[in-house]
């Protein structure tokens, strides 16, 4: 069809309108940013020990699978901003305490919350007691 004075938004002396205005205001997205590598320096970084400096992430996991259940919960009973392990009682004592409840929108990752559902009935209020009792750790970690 041809273009003429009268057709809209390309009369004489009007801009064309930019990307955000042609797709409804949405702006499109940033380009991500792009690491050039020679096979040489690809390699290089894979002899890396995983500790050292240019090394891709610095956990050595030969060294976490090799740990034992026992010794993650040494470990987490020697750290103290672990917040503290909860057993049947401390659930039970949490969910009892019975006060106004707030309705909220809160974002949670899926595996997360697939896991408190797989609980049964009451996820949502073992979602609070831990809430809850990381906040009571928090309170007398820093005395308010």
């Amino acid at each position: 069809m041809p273009r003429n004075d009268k057709t809209p938004g390309r009369g004489r002396g009007k801009p064309r309108a930019g990307r955000a205005a042609q797709t409804g205001g949405a702006k499109a997205p940033a380009p991500t940013k792009t690491t050039s590598m020679t096979l040489e320096e690809v390699r290089a970084r894979a002899a890396l020990p995983p500790n050292a400096p240019g090394a891709r992430g610095r956990t050595d996991w030969a060294r976490v699978d090799a740990m034992t259940d026992d010794d993650v919960e040494r470990q987490i009973a020697e750290d103290p901003d672990a917040p503290p392990l909860l057993d049947d009682a401390s659930w039970a004592a949490a969910v009892a305490e019975r006060d106004r409840k707030q309705a909220i929108s809160l974002r949670v990752d899926a595996d997360v919350l697939a896991w408190f559902r797989a609980q049964g009935a009451g996820y949502q209020s073992r979602m609070n007691a831990v809430l809850r009792t990381y906040m009571h750790h928090q309170q007398r970690a820093t005395g308010g």
